[in-house]
């Protein structure tokens, strides 16, 4: 609300101009103040707070990833007495790119003995699940005793943890001819004629009779990322008489809606698995599954079928199969 105020100012005349003035007046000045000065809104904003920022995980790449190698498989045969050892190398490689396998003599009894390096074909898919290369080792002739360390390496130059065997060769004994001994005929004594019985004739052998067990369902053994790895062993027994080897190995595993997958490198390996008349012999081999593979292997069948050759050179074969566990 506006407030007016009035300023009295009082006019006096001295005498020398009374006339001119006459009587006394007052005279009222009235002053208007000026209107107040208009409010101003000033609208302050406030400044948005500044982001805090979270450092993301560095993923770790998957080339940093280095093959892992299972226990060796080690069998070996004597034909002749000559001893021979075939090393099968178990392993996989999560990146799929393992190009090596290195050989290294820890101990030798023998100074002859050398060792070379060999190289991985199979493709990136079939490491990635496991699979296997072989080696073997001659002999000779000379008694010793040898240690090798088995590696596998890839293309990043990774190396995984080495697995070691021992290997006993016997050596070959000279073969000695017996001296044959003379019986001297005394004089006059007459030899007696002698009397030939014939043995009985026995039937031979005939073939080698293979059959192979498996347990009915192999148990999923639990890894990383909730994934499944079965591992499985074939039992080989002969029931004849004649001893048998098996000289061709595939490994099938069906899927639930009935596609089949086999390894790398075909449907059929080649081995030499020496199964002795009314002995036994044991495979081992393993699968495991992946995340985000179209290969679905949980409640699979996988399938084992074998051929070979006893020693009279009849064919014999056999197939048998089990069940993967879906679940731990």
């Amino acid at each position: 609300m506006r407030r007016a105020c009035c300023l009295f100012l009082l006019l006096i005349c001295v005498p020398a101009a009374l006339g001119a003035c006459g009587a006394p007046q007052v005279v009222v000045v009235t002053a208007t103040p000026s209107p107040a000065p208009p409010i101003t809104y000033v609208v302050v904003t406030p400044e948005p707070p500044t982001p805090t920022l979270t450092p993301s995980p560095t993923p770790i790449p998957e080339a940093d990833r280095i093959p892992v190698l299972s226990p060796l498989q080690v069998s070996h045969e004597a034909p002749g007495g000559h001893m021979t050892y075939f090393i099968k190398i178990l392993f996989s490689d999560a990146d799929g790119d393992a190009n090596l396998v290195d050989w290294e003599i820890l101990s030798s009894t023998s100074q002859d003995v050398q060792v070379e390096d060999g190289t991985i074909e199979a493709s990136a898919v079939v490491q990635k699940y496991g699979t296997s290369v072989s080696g073997t080792w001659e002999c000779g002739d000379e008694e010793y005793l040898l240690v090798l360390q088995i590696t596998v390496g890839d293309a990043a130059g990774h190396v995984s943890a080495p697995q070691q065997v021992t290997l006993h060769c016997p050596g070959i004994e000279p073969t000695v001819t017996p001296t044959p001994s003379v019986t001297p005929t005394p004089l006059d004594t007459p030899t007696p004629e002698p009397t030939w019985t014939p043995w009985p004739t026995e039937p031979p052998p005939g073939p080698a009779k293979v059959r192979g067990s498996l347990p009915s369902t192999i148990p999923c053994t639990p890894i990383s990322g909730g994934e499944c790895e079965w591992d499985w062993t074939i039992t080989f027994t002969n029931e004849s008489g004649t001893n048998g080897t098996i000289g061709q190995i595939s490994v099938e595993y069906i899927e639930l809606d009935g596609e089949v997958w086999v390894r790398g490198g075909g449907q059929w390996s080649t081995e030499t698995i020496v199964v002795w008349a009314h002995g036994t012999e044991t495979y081992d081999s393993w699968v495991r599954s992946a995340a985000g593979n179209e290969c679905e292997l949980r409640g699979a069948t996988v399938r084992v079928t074998w051929k070979g050759k006893d020693s009279l050179g009849n064919p014999f074969s056999g197939t048998t199969s089990a069940i993967l566990e879906p679940e731990p």
